[in-house]
């Protein structure tokens, strides 16, 4: 993720430049900061607008210094990947909003929504120790795995479920969202 640090710039810029009587809105293409206005006079302002007033005799120039965008990258990485594991990159570039101040909460935030994004699909029994609230679509579940050695387990929400019955157990096929 890239995160974007606006300073003010120290060059000045032309932003709008016309004989008129009356006001007007001027849209800038780019967030500006001390704004100057040479006959005329400005009734409003922010980022990237002004409302100036001009008596329309003579040419009404209005000036500005543009922000300089200082990015820099965040990066979130899964610690301890199984090796042969393809690592999954999402570049987000346009969060204008996001600085160095809430950066790092917002990388682990989107982290976190990426994470929920693993499916897992495949077998796995039903917990028969509550038969009155089986699982079903929706349910938050928490499956065991072939990796179960180490602890391994996929927690997550079940989104499809097929149920088979056996003599001695109900299995299940379903795919499951992790978060």
């Amino acid at each position: 993720m890239i995160e974007h640090n606006f300073i003010a710039g120290s060059s000045v810029k032309e932003l709008f430049s016309d004989i008129f009587s009356g006001e007007k809105t001027v849209k800038f293409s780019e967030p500006v900061s001390n704004l100057t206005i040479e006959n005329g006079t400005i009734i409003s302002h922010g980022a990237n607008h002004a409302k100036i007033s001009s008596p329309g005799t003579v040419t009404c120039v209005l000036k500005g210094r543009p922000y300089i965008d200082s990015q820099h990258a965040v990066v979130v990485k899964t610690q301890n990947l199984l090796e042969g594991t393809l690592e999954r990159t999402e570049k987000i570039e346009n969060c204008w909003l996001v600085n160095k101040n809430n950066s790092q909460t917002v990388a682990q935030r989107l982290y976190q929504y990426y994470l929920r994004q693993n499916v897992w699909d495949g077998d796995f029994t039903i917990n028969l120790e509550n038969p009155d609230t089986p699982e079903k679509i929706g349910d938050k579940v928490k499956i065991a795995t072939v990796f179960e050695t180490d602890g391994a387990f996929v927690l997550g929400q079940i989104e499809r479920l097929t149920l088979y019955l056996g003599s001695k157990n109900i299995k299940a096929r379903g795919i499951i969202r992790g978060d």
